[in-house]
């Protein structure tokens, strides 16, 4: 129920009724595989090296699984809309191109933030970048991952977690914001990245 759908299209029509270049986009797009079902896979037969099936679906239910039903899970925003934009796949494929077209969606149809559990170290991209700073332009937040590899982010830069700091490809972005994993005594998550100045808060 708290799926967000899109006003301007019409389900399983085979028809892009708003026009803005996607078929069936009812509850999001798969950026990856460029099709409308947005859906995570959990069926733990797909998992490739990397992969972590069921990992979108337990994110979102984290933030806003419907409550009081008697289900045995609520989320911590019950009455936020979630809106399906999938940009990866279970083989941990994950291209610059696809989370850029994602970021672009989640702007044109009006998203507050945006939750991103991905990483990866190295160079910074100018293209990712350059959608974050419209992001940032249009009010969107974007939660980014401070990465899981128990490493210091100060020194080995993960990103889309480092553009929170200036980087070769710009200054900060006040929109991007880094989280780290703390256990539930309130310590540092073993596998959990890290940083004085690069993670801005952990949960």
């Amino acid at each position: 129920a708290n799926m967000w759908t899109n006003p301007g299209e019409m389900p399983n029509d085979g028809i892009d009724n708003d026009g803005n270049g996607f078929v069936d986009d009812f509850f999001g797009y798969d950026f990856r595989y460029d099709d409308s079902e947005p859906m995570d896979p959990i069926d733990l037969s797909l998992t490739v090296t990397g992969g972590n099936p069921g990992h979108g679906t337990h994110v979102a239910g984290t933030i806003g699984a419907v409550g009081n039903n008697s289900s045995g899970v609520t989320g911590v925003m019950q009455t936020t809309k979630l809106m399906a934009l999938k940009a990866g796949g279970v083989d941990a494929g994950l291209s610059t191109a696809a989370i850029a077209q994602a970021i672009s969606y989640a702007i044109n149809k009006g998203a507050r933030a945006i939750n991103a559990s991905y990483g990866r170290t190295g160079a910074c991209s100018a293209t990712e970048y350059a959608s974050l700073s419209a992001a940032n332009a249009a009010g969107v937040m974007f939660i980014a991952a401070a990465g899981n590899d128990n490493s210091n982010n100060d020194s080995t830069t993960n990103f889309p977690a480092g553009h929170s700091v200036a980087t070769t490809c710009g200054p900060a972005l006040p929109n991007v914001i880094s989280v780290a994993a703390i256990t539930q005594t309130g310590a540092k998550a073993s596998f959990s990245n890290f940083g004085a100045t690069s993670v801005q808060i952990a949960a």
